[in-house]
């Protein structure tokens, strides 16, 4: 009886336990006093519970029996004696994924959380680093793998909430060991209803914060993504300058975590297996959030309704498919909660049994808990808005996140709210709220009314004509998540593009859409499939969105500016730049004319594409211009952090790339990917494209071994989150290709040069702008290989292209003409590469000093081709006088010193020759063998034959036609050193 007694009372402790660690200590006092009268059993169950948690030592052995947790508690420790080891065996030092743990923050029944640092490309950035039990998240250890799948699957979606007020999750994986891991951005900050209540801030302030929470969450349901988790727990508040910002927690971490449906059958229905891991998980929380302020909330899971039930919604605790309306409803009761100090009403247990009990009497209006010197203000419309909010079934509830916080908004500027009957007297009250001051200093009052109810029924018209735009974009959305829910159905799986090819689909089918909504979503569609790099269908659907809105709404609407902007987007990639000159021309004077925030925002978009056409173009200075325009437009209007700001500093660093200063584009590029890293987290596409930036500039500083590391791993994480074939993936390879040859790699950098052009011929017409220009590194990297023939093809085609879109004196053109005079002197053909130069030599003289040496050098090579050593040698010492001393130019230096070296050797100066050839120095980390060594081989092995050191020319040779056979054993050049080496072996053998 005694045992039974006992189990009984650990069951009812389990409930309470998870209540009493969200209040305060004197209202924990009261409330365990009052729940436990007369229960002493139960008492010491749930103080037991407190004082582990307070510990942070929640393994003890009745939890870990009801969670189905590994180990054995014994004297406070778990069963290997190690007193406060985590059950993972992860110790301070230890390193998970690319983070090293320094200490623990917190721990509960689903897992542990730590203070950690990142140890690689971003060292000493600190996150909270959880570590969920595979027990706890459904996952036992043969399922490792797909984990790891879908742990990367949900990141990738995750991970385009961009949003200030929501705290970024930056990575997720599984170790080795088969540990899952979350790494979320750490908030110094205290819980909103503590905030709200430890500073007595009036109505008004608090109505702001949640402002802020519904936002955020309006703007992740934007991207197809539900919370399932909001509580005040999950939101904190940070003070800086005096301002609050609230930042939204653990966004998507429950279906981050949640077991596949196909795993196995779900855990049990009847709340005992919840009601346990509630416990344990507010245990965790507690312990982290009162211990450090860290950006900690519950790890949720729905499939096993790991929820918190006194923020849950029906369809939540009833096992039903869950869509936006259900954060409309947790937040109703965040809402609720700010206003009253108290919340509707409290679950003891998340079962359908102990909600209908709760609901039977429906929610009580706010301004009836609350405290008494706060009720007047939450009358009339914060109750309305909130009793809406909180509707049982979801149809009746706010349409949209965004909806609830327009009508906040109505209500703090005074006009009509949405969940308020539309009666004639309560729009008059209203408008008189609003207009107080005037309507006492008028002195036509009655035509002033007149004037007032009119424009305020007009107001209330757009009201509901918003609202009813916002529903039908909400019906849609939610209908996505039904046709692809992995809960609703075990065949079908959410991936990114997935859920944007079902929303065409309904589209096209969907009857009765306004032409407001239609070109809307047809917009954010296209945007995506943009995001996604599916340029193809990308261009159709806003080609089809902004030929609607010309028919329907008129092209000034704002809808048909987003729809042009995002257009420009796809042309910049697919090298349509006449196209994007004159949308641009169009664009621009109306949206500088406009002072709205909405033209402002669109203004800056459109300064941003200015400056990438004119980089695209040539005209750097121009391209400068524009850039640090757009980051003093986006600065202005969102702050220094920002999406919009970090986009435009990475235009800005490429920009200034042109401008020849290396250390200033290095300077740059680091603020961009710095700024773009704190706005995303680390591996975020944009903060990957800006990498990609700092890659280049490391390279032109002459840092060619930390600028291939960089380039290397972004190549990797792009072609992981955008594909194989995405444009992206071009840039990279295209930048690879370049620093290969630095390096004296030539394969690899004809590798990396064909997967840049394949991609780019993929999504752009043959004579665009990425396709010459990837064309242009191809042939490069073929004529390092002595590839002559095919280069010539490839060099051609990209100097047509280039001078159709430059003009004939464009220093592209020019520097493209130099490339393909020197495949002439490759294939033999020395007169032809004089034909290309000769009538270029003045422009060459005019422009700058590194394109003026690729003129001199190439001349140079075409007359000592043709046997005219003394003109071929003073064009070499010209040009090696032209080059600037820079580290990334040591290619193009060492090329012009071999060539001049031969040339000595052609005027009978052996000599000479090696002294030349010792003033090489090839970079540091240069691949070995290359055929720029073995050119410099063969040479030196020349010269030292013709100064009689005959075994030392022999050894030369040797080198210099192992490097020829292994990379160009087909080329006139390696037959040329086969006879070289014989030569002086056998001179060596007669001596």
């Amino acid at each position: 009886m005694q045992g039974t007694t006992q189990e009984a009372a650990a069951e009812a402790a389990l409930p309470l336990f998870a209540e009493l660690l969200d209040l305060d200590d004197a209202a924990r006092a009261a409330r365990l006093a009052e729940a436990c009268a007369g229960r002493e059993a139960l008492r010491a169950e749930v103080e037991t519970l407190l004082d582990a948690a307070a510990r942070g030592t929640a393994y003890f052995e009745g939890l870990r029996r009801r969670l189905g947790l590994p180990g054995r508690l014994e004297g406070g420790g778990i069963e290997t004696g190690q007193v406060g080891a985590p059950p993972g065996g992860e110790q301070v030092g230890a390193q998970i994924g690319p983070y090293r743990l320094l200490r623990e923050l917190g721990a509960g029944g689903m897992g542990r959380v730590w203070l950690a640092e990142h140890t690689h490309l971003l060292q000493g950035r600190q996150v909270a680093l959880k570590l969920p039990h595979l027990e706890a998240v459904g996952a036992p250890w043969h399922r490792r793998a797909r984990l790891a799948e879908r742990l990367a699957r949900e990141r990738a979606i995750l991970a385009t909430l961009e949003h200030p007020n929501i705290a970024r999750l930056y990575d997720a994986g599984v170790t080795a060991a088969g540990q899952p891991w979350l790494a979320l951005e750490r908030v110094p900050g205290e819980r909103i209803d503590t905030f709200c209540r430890s500073r007595a801030l009036p109505v008004a302030e608090r109505l702001a914060l949640f402002l802020q929470v519904a936002r955020a969450v309006a703007h992740a349901h934007a991207q197809l993504v539900v919370h399932r988790d909001l509580k005040p727990a999950n939101i904190l508040v940070t003070e800086s300058a005096g301002a609050a910002e609230v930042k939204l927690l653990d966004f998507g971490i429950a279906k981050l975590l949640q077991d596949e449906a196909e795993d196995g059958p779900s855990p049990p229905a009847d709340g005992q297996a919840a009601e346990g891991a509630e416990a344990a998980g507010r245990a965790g929380t507690a312990a982290t959030a009162g211990a450090t302020g860290a950006a900690e909330g519950d790890l949720t899971r729905e499939a096993g309704r790991i929820l918190t039930p006194d923020y849950a919604s029906p369809e939540q605790i009833l096992g039903q498919p869950i869509g936006t309306a259900s954060d409309v409803y947790s937040l109703g009761v965040v809402l609720f909660e700010l206003l009253a100090d108290t919340r509707p009403y409290r679950l003891a247990r998340p079962t359908a049994a102990a909600l209908e009990e709760a609901l039977a009497g429906g929610a009580r209006r706010p301004s009836t808990r609350a405290p008494a010197a706060r009720r007047a203000p939450l009358r009339g419309d914060l109750d309305s808005i909130v009793l809406k909010a909180l509707e049982r079934a979801p149809g009746e509830r706010y349409a949209t996140v965004a909806a609830l916080a327009e009508d906040v908004r109505r209500h703090l500027a005074h006009e009509p709210v949405l969940a308020r009957p539309d009666g004639a007297a309560y729009r008059l009250r209203r408008f008189v709220r609003r207009h107080r001051l005037a309507f006492a200093a008028s002195v036509a009052l009655g035509a002033a009314l007149a004037a007032g109810v009119a424009g305020t029924a007009w107001q209330a018209g757009v009201a509901r004509a918003e609202q009813q735009r916002a529903e039908a974009v909400k019906d849609f959305v939610s209908g996505l998540f039904t046709d692809i829910d992995p809960f609703a159905s075990r065949s079908r799986e959410a991936t990114v593009e997935g859920l944007l090819q079902s929303a065409q689909q309904r589209l096209d089918l969907a009857a009765g859409v306004t032409p407001t909504v239609r070109v809307e979503l047809l917009a954010m569609i296209g945007e995506s499939y943009a995001g996604l790099e599916r340029l193809d269908r990308a261009e159709v659907l806003l080609d089809q969105a902004l030929a609607e809105a010309g028919r329907d709404l008129g092209a000034g609407h704002p809808l048909s500016q987003r729809v042009r902007l995002a257009r420009l987007k796809v042309w910049r990639h697919r090298g349509r730049l006449a196209d994007m000159r004159a949308e641009l021309a169009a664009l621009l004077p109306a949206l500088r004319a406009g002072r709205a925030p909405a033209e402002r925002r669109a203004l800056q978009e459109a300064v941003t594409m200015a400056a990438h056409l004119a980089i695209d173009e040539g005209r750097h200075d121009a391209a400068h211009a524009a850039a640090e325009e757009a980051v003093a437009l986006a600065t202005a209007l969102y702050g220094a952090q920002h999406p919009a700001v970090a986009e435009a500093l990475v235009v800005l660093a490429t920009a200034t790339q042109f401008l020849g200063d290396a250390e200033a584009t290095l300077r740059e590029a680091e603020r961009a990917r710095r700024v773009a890293a704190q706005v995303h987290g680390d591996d975020h596409a944009r903060v990957l494209d800006a990498r990609m930036l700092y890659g280049v500039a490391l390279h032109d500083a002459g840092r060619f071994a930390a600028a291939r590391a960089e380039l290397e791993d972004v190549r990797v994480k792009l072609q992981a989150r955008l594909g194989d074939t995405a444009p992206t993936v071009a840039y990279v390879a295209n930048d690879l290709s370049r620093l290969a040859l630095d390096l004296g790699d030539e394969a690899a950098a004809l590798a990396h040069a064909q997967l840049s052009l394949s991609i780019h011929q993929r999504h752009a017409a043959p004579d665009a702008l990425p396709v010459a220009m990837a064309r242009r590194q191809h042939g490069t990297a073929l004529l390092a290989l002595h590839r002559g023939d095919e280069a010539a093809i490839e060099l051609a085609q990209a100097l047509a292209a280039l001078t159709a879109a430059r003009g004939a004196e464009a220093p592209l053109v020019l520097s493209q003409a130099a490339l393909l005079a020197a495949a002439h002197v490759q294939r033999g053909r020395a007169d032809e590469a004089l034909g290309l130069l000769e009538p270029r030599m003045a422009a060459f003289g005019r422009a700058s000093p590194e394109l003026r040496f690729l003129g001199l050098r190439v001349a140079g090579a075409a007359r000592l081709a043709q046997g005219d050593a003394q003109r071929a040698a003073a064009l070499l010492d010209e040009a090696l006088a032209a080059l600037p001393e820079r580290p990334n130019l040591a290619r193009q230096r060492n090329t012009a010193l071999a060539d001049r070296a031969q040339a000595a050797l052609a005027l009978g100066d052996a000599a000479a020759a090696l002294q030349w050839l010792a003033r090489v120095r090839p970079p540091d980390g240069a691949a070995s063998p290359s055929l720029q060594q073995a050119e410099r081989q063969a040479t030196q092995g020349r010269a030292l034959l013709a100064l009689g050191r005959r075994a030392e020319a022999a050894a030369a040779l040797r080198e210099a036609e192992t490097a020829w056979q292994a990379l160009a054993a087909a080329s006139p050049q390696a037959r040329a050193v086969r006879r070289w080496r014989e030569e002086a072996e056998q001179a060596a053998a007669r001596r």
